[in-house]
């Protein structure tokens, strides 16, 4: 039988006290080390920590009144183990981006936390813990949870914003039964509902994954939220159909509204699940493909050429632009191209510039600029890659491969609001006679094998 709560909160009993100074505990020990190894920051420690807060006064409340001096249990504790590891995620939503470390170790709570809902059901049936407070509590743990993974998946642009749907579907529900009372009617227990609970959780925390690519995790996201539409279908139109049927006269009568209302409620079901899919679509993910543009302010060009075998030789190019298009969750970068105006080359010698500038090297008059497409790009490493190109230099067209270093990524910390930049080093090297430069290559003089530095940060345009 369903306990008959009191009508204020009383006293909690000492397991429930218990449970929840280890909930805060784990909490707080949880939080800082994240917080702290991953330098994050007081408004991660703090976003997390207040979520908790909440999550602890609202276990506290309902157990004192529906669990008025029983034991809190063991199934419970898990429920509320995993209600705690939503915290440090949902508390990633203020951070600006996040970079593979992160991904994975958020992706990882999830992990644990989905994996916890089938353990503390097992549990509570093991031990015969199976209450209605506990079967409450583990449901509205699921929603917060379906809420915070939708709202991450969001901010990590592996969908687009019709995936609050998922969060927000059974606070929706909710809502209406406080204004209309045939929702308010107990659902009878169903193994369907939870199967969809569980794919829809599931398909979620996947999206989460570095290593799904954001057009995947679209199509991911939009069939768990399809059966999870069609499961808050089913159980309305069920609902609806009861309250109907109490309230009729006539069976004959009832039985065609029935009919009519059903049929009217799948074909309102179809309609929605087209719409859903058609989002998933057209619009699989918010721009997780963004074109960058390098920021002339921040872009340094420069070389370094034997002299003689004394020393090096450093030069650079003042003048120069480029774009790209880079894909932050897959990591993925195309569309490269770069041009440098041949004729702003600097070595901090005037006249060794202007003979750089001449026949025997650039020949900046007929061929005033060099420039850079990429063909192909992958990645080597966390932060780390190659990318192959075609390089033109005095009309010559050669191929090249250069090394490439994320730096890092995220919102700029100056300016009325920030732009996303990414900063990128390039290394790289090629034989000037390649491209028909050859003064000075068969005496030693100058170098043949010219060292390239590149340094530059870029900006996303939204």
């Amino acid at each position: 039988m369903r306990p008959r709560p009191t009508s204020l909160p009383t006293v909690p009993a000492p397991s429930i006290v218990l449970a929840l100074l280890g909930a805060t505990t784990l909490l707080t020990g949880l939080t800082a080390g994240i917080a702290t190894g991953m330098d994050l920051g007081l408004p991660y420690y703090a976003a997390s920590l207040c979520l908790g807060a909440l999550v602890v006064l609202g276990v506290l409340v309902a157990a004192s009144r529906f669990l008025p001096g029983g034991s809190f249990g063991c199934a419970n504790g898990i429920t509320l183990a995993r209600a705690i590891l939503i915290c440090p995620l949902a508390g990633a939503l203020v951070l600006a981006a996040l970079d593979a470390r992160l991904s994975w170790l958020f992706f990882s709570l999830a992990l644990v936390a989905f994996l916890l809902d089938g353990v503390d059901g097992w549990v509570a049936r093991k031990r015969q813990e199976c209450t209605h407070f506990g079967a409450r509590f583990d449901m509205e743990t699921d929603a917060l949870f379906v809420l915070v993974l939708s709202l991450l998946v969001l901010n990590a642009e592996k969908a687009g914003p019709w995936i609050l749907l998922s969060g927000l579907l059974r606070y929706l529900f909710v809502a209406a039964s406080l204004a209309w009372a045939p929702l308010r009617a107990p659902l009878p227990p169903s193994l369907r509902r939870k199967a969809i609970c569980a794919l829809q959780v599931g398909a979620l925390v996947i999206c989460l994954a570095p290593v799904v690519p954001a057009d995947w995790s679209a199509w991911l996201a939009a069939i768990g939220l399809t059966a999870l539409i069609a499961s808050f279908v089913r159980d309305v139109s069920g609902l609806i159909g009861q309250a109907w049927q109490r309230r009729q006269e006539s069976v004959s009568r009832d039985s065609r509204w029935l009919a009519c209302s059903q049929r009217a409620t799948w074909l309102a079901l179809v309609a929605v699940l087209g719409g859903v899919l058609s989002l998933a679509v057209a619009s699989p993910a918010k721009a997780a493909s963004a074109r960058y543009e390098i920021d002339p302010a921040h872009f340094s060009v420069g070389f370094l050429v034997h002299h003689i075998g004394y020393a090096d030789t450093l030069g650079m190019f003042l003048k120069g632009g480029g774009s790209f298009t880079f894909d932050e969750a897959a990591p993925a970068v195309s569309d490269i191209e770069v041009t440098i105006q041949a004729d702003s080359v600097f070595t901090n010698h005037d006249r060794r510039d202007e003979h750089v500038k001449g026949g025997d090297f650039l020949d900046v008059d007929d061929h005033p600029e060099i420039r850079f497409v990429g063909r192909e790009a992958r990645a080597t490493g966390e932060n780390s890659g190659e990318v192959t190109g075609d390089l033109t230099i005095l009309g010559v067209t050669r191929p090249i491969t250069l090394q490439v270093t994320k730096n890092k990524i995220g919102d700029y910390p100056f300016g009325a609001g920030p732009p996303y930049v990414v900063g990128v080093s390039v290394r790289g090297t090629v034989k000037r006679s390649e491209f028909g430069m050859t003064y000075a290559v068969e005496n030693g003089w100058v170098g043949d094998e010219v060292e390239l530095i590149i340094e530059f940060e870029a900006i996303r345009q939204d």
